[in-house]
């Protein structure tokens, strides 16, 4: 027994030094074969690969090349980002569809100021409609106002040039500037012959949305002109000062509004829309809806009727089929504007794009 127990230690000793050795030349094998796949890899692997994987954008070979061509070979330096904004904007126009733009920094720059508190210009909503830049409507108490334009006038020129085949967001950078500067507007208008020319004096628009006064008997009269950030609360506080006048019934007035952000219109809609109700549907292209309903916690127990025009646009026109389907309020006026999308402000790869998708009001 104590022979054999003598004789384990030198045979596990030599066991062991036999598996080291193996494993010291397995990591050698290892390693040289890893250099090698790596050497072939490098020298060959960008055909393999590329075979492997094709371009999921290969439609996009035609841009790129006629992007390079220009870039190479044009007459004169070319700004590469001009020649980016104009691809993009090219693609946008394909789609012949009046409320999507691409609007570039600056053109996004000044939308989001018409939605914010106050921006410097003549005061006018506008939209480009086959080719041509349409006015949807004058904000109230705005120089475009006071020097008398109207809802679905057209713009023909600023300062003498045609603004025919612009974008609304080209247009409206034209159109606007620095207080106490003048443009001039040359404008066809329907059942007139010849062009209305207007000189308006920029000034400071603020976004003040909502007026309110009472008129005889108890009636108060809240007139909303457009839905940016603080419209809802503007409209909250305004009837408040009605009910502490003892108001007994209520006109709320959406002409000559061409809409604005779409929480406002489902937030204020909501305020006369009973508690569940819908608001208002959305639907995408692959028929998917998506319903809003109201979660309103109280009803206004008085009267209500809603005026609207050919100038009320977009949120005006879901507030007005909301109250008028959901709440059986009466609509009076005329027909609206008629705009039966919803627009977003998207931000891809640091681009602001506005795209639609279908609205079913109501």
């Amino acid at each position: 027994m104590e022979e054999e127990n003598q004789k384990q230690p030198k045979e596990a000793g030599k066991f062991i030094k036999i598996k080291k050795f193996t494993f010291i030349m397995g990591i050698f094998l290892v390693i040289f074969l890893t250099a090698g796949i790596t050497t072939i890899a490098l020298t060959f692997g960008d055909e393999k690969v590329e075979s492997l994987a094709p371009d999921k954008h290969a439609e996009f070979e035609k841009l790129y090349t006629t992007y390079d061509k220009i870039k190479d070979n044009y007459y004169e330096e070319v700004d590469e980002e001009k020649l980016v904004d104009g691809a993009i904007n090219g693609m946008i126009k394909s789609l012949d569809d009046p409320y999507s733009a691409y609007m570039d920094k600056k053109e996004a720059s000044s939308f989001h100021e018409s939605i914010s508190s106050s921006f410097e210009g003549i005061g006018a909503e506008i939209q480009e409609q086959d080719g041509k830049i349409m006015v949807v409507s004058p904000i109230k108490g705005s120089p475009a106002e006071k020097a008398g334009v109207k809802p679905n006038d057209i713009i023909l020129s600023v300062d003498g040039k045609s603004v025919e085949g612009l974008t609304s967001s080209e247009a409206v950078l034209k159109i606007r500037g620095e207080k106490g500067t003048k443009v001039d507007l040359s404008i066809s208008r329907a059942g007139e012959s010849e062009p209305i020319e207007l000189t308006i004096k920029r000034d400071t628009i603020p976004i003040e949305t909502v007026y309110a006064e009472m008129l005889d008997d108890g009636v108060a009269k809240i007139q909303v002109t457009s839905f940016s950030e603080h419209t809802v609360q503007e409209l909250k506080t305004a009837l408040e000062e009605m009910s502490k006048k003892d108001m007994k019934g209520l006109v709320l007035d959406l002409r000559g509004n061409p809409g604005g952000l779409l929480d406002q219109a489902i937030e204020m809609a909501s305020l006369f829309v009973p508690n569940g109700k819908v608001v208002l549907q959305v639907e995408d292209r692959s028929g998917k809806k998506d319903v809003y309903k109201s979660e309103n916690d109280g009803e206004l127990k008085i009267p209500v009727v809603v005026l609207i025009d050919d100038g009320s646009a977009s949120a005006s026109e879901i507030v007005a089929a909301a109250v008028s389907e959901s709440a059986d309020i009466p609509l009076i006026g005329v027909k609206s504007f008629g705009k039966g999308t919803v627009q977003t402000a998207e931000n891809p790869l640091k681009m602001d794009l506005t795209s639609n998708i279908r609205q079913l009001n109501g």
